[in-house]
């Protein structure tokens, strides 16, 4: 396939799968990409050649990329930022609690993959998405919140840069 199929593609089912996943991303109702396809879409993508494990495994990868990463990268990808129904889909709730502003201690140098941030006010949160960061910055403030899907995003209040993490202390 080329880069462009490839790029409609991964577009088109990031649209199929954040306008239908449902509101808990429990994998519990998380239909299958098979039941979200028409018959016809799902012939056309190849998609039937795959094992009924390997749809599994998919289905899988497909339901924890949407709940993990669809929200950031309707901000950040020019084609999805466009997309009106995929943008409703993903809107970000206010937190009922409000978000936590903090400071990360010390020297910040970005995020690489499995980056620690430790705060001023002792909690230490982990990147829990994949992706890549480089700015150096002394004692950012940060702002932590959770998206839609009940998963907590920090932002870079300085650059305005988001990256999904957990908490671990």
């Amino acid at each position: 396939m080329g880069t462009s199929h490839m790029s409609k593609m991964k577009i088109f089912v990031l649209v199929l799968s954040a306008t239908c996943l449902p509101a808990t991303g429990s994998a519990k109702e998380f239909p299958g990409i098979e039941t979200l396809m028409s018959k016809e879409e799902f012939a056309a993508t190849g998609l039937g050649k795959l094992s009924a494990e390997e749809r599994k495994a998919l289905d899988a990868w497909l339901l924890k990329y949407t709940t993990d990463d669809v929200p950031s990268l309707v901000r950040e990808v020019p084609e999805l930022k466009e997309s009106i129904s995929l943008k409703q889909a993903v809107t970000l709730k206010p937190e009922e609690e409000g978000p936590m502003v903090s400071r990360i201690f010390g020297s910040f140098s970005g995020w690489k993959g499995k980056t620690l941030f430790r705060l001023e006010n002792g909690q230490v949160w982990k990147q829990r998405q994949t992706g890549r960061y480089s700015k150096k910055l002394e004692n950012p403030e940060v702002r932590i919140n959770k998206n839609l899907m009940g998963f907590y995003m920090l932002e870079i209040l300085e650059t305005g840069r988001r990256i999904g993490v957990k908490r671990i202390k």
